[in-house]
């Protein structure tokens, strides 16, 4: 099935490559960067020495939980160090500093946004609009890099019930992530294999994503001895509309790159529909039907989308 599916990939980009109905018409960049496999590693020792060699499709670098308080400073110059003396390859970093009310958010921020090479950083525990734009404005005055985006982790009731402002903050926000741990403990219910408790609190946050063209990364399936559960909570959340997962093991990456990446079946669906798309504009016409579906712009766009993570 799959080396069929291949040969009309070939076919249908051949034939798409000459049309004016294009595969790779821009998106959103904050979408269309493929964020299926996130990979949390310690920011001290040995963890940061696996980094370069990592297969995730980005690493959040840990300088909150993963390191104990004893350890903050030096963990942070630990990896200001390594950014300035190694090469990490290519793959998007993250770092996930220190959270607002501590004594070490500030030293991380001016530390960390000294770093051209950070892709993003990572705020933990994120409960209002301000404290996105604070760190927004900080680095917008000490210039740092224009390429560098901004996380937020969501991961309290506070967050969740205020995730609509948060959402919209500053444009410099491109992911939300859930820390379902944190907040299964807060609201004080059940991590169960179905995550029914936790169900209007993904929900939510969704949407509030979505709406405001975020990507959203699923929390972390913290028992490695379970893979039929990580695979059920992995189906669930691209079922739900989650764009990735976050991991804390590289041995689940391979599960989570093919659950959140497009099959086959998709990638091909999606040639055609622009195909058919294509044929129907020069026609003057705004609809047509594929596989007896009726399909117009909004189909188009999600196929685009889906080459574009294919590609």
């Amino acid at each position: 099935m799959f080396n069929g599916a291949f040969r009309r990939f070939s076919k249908h980009t051949h034939r798409l490559c000459s049309s004016n109905f294009s595969a790779t018409a821009k998106i959103g960049d904050n979408l269309a960067r493929p964020l299926r496999s996130v990979l949390f590693t310690p920011g001290y020792g040995k963890h940061l020495k696996k980094v370069k060699r990592s297969i995730a499709d980005c690493t959040i670098i840990d300088l909150e939980d993963g390191v104990a308080p004893s350890s903050k400073d030096s963990a942070r110059s630990a990896v200001a160090k390594m950014f300035k003396e190694e090469s990490v390859g290519n793959r998007m970093m993250t770092i996930r500093i220190n959270g607002r009310n501590t004594e070490w958010r500030d030293k991380d921020l001016e530390e960390i946004s000294k770093i051209e090479r950070v892709d993003a950083i990572a705020l933990p525990k994120v409960e209002c609009a301000d404290e996105v734009r604070e760190v927004a404005e900080y680095l917008a005055k000490n210039s740092a890099s224009k390429n560098m985006n901004l996380w937020g982790f969501i991961e309290t009731p506070k967050g969740v019930q205020n995730v609509d402002e948060i959402a919209c903050a500053h444009p410099m926000l491109s992911v939300l992530v859930m820390g379902t741990s944190d907040l299964s403990r807060d609201l004080q219910c059940l991590h169960t294999r179905d995550r029914l408790p936790l169900l209007y609190s993904l929900s939510k946050c969704i949407v509030a994503a979505k709406a405001n063209k975020l990507q959203i990364l699923d929390g972390v399936h913290l028992n490695l001895d379970d893979s039929s559960g990580f695979e059920q909570s992995c189906r669930q959340g691209k079922e739900m509309g989650m764009n990735g997962k976050s991991l804390i093991h590289p041995s689940t990456i391979a599960i989570a790159n093919w659950f959140f990446g497009p099959s086959a079946e998709e990638v091909e669906l999606s040639f055609r529909i622009l195909e058919a798309m294509s044929e129907a504009s020069q026609k003057g016409e705004g609809v047509c039907v594929v596989d007896g579906h009726l399909v117009e712009n909004l189909h188009a766009e999600n196929a685009r989308r889906i080459i574009s993570l294919h590609e």
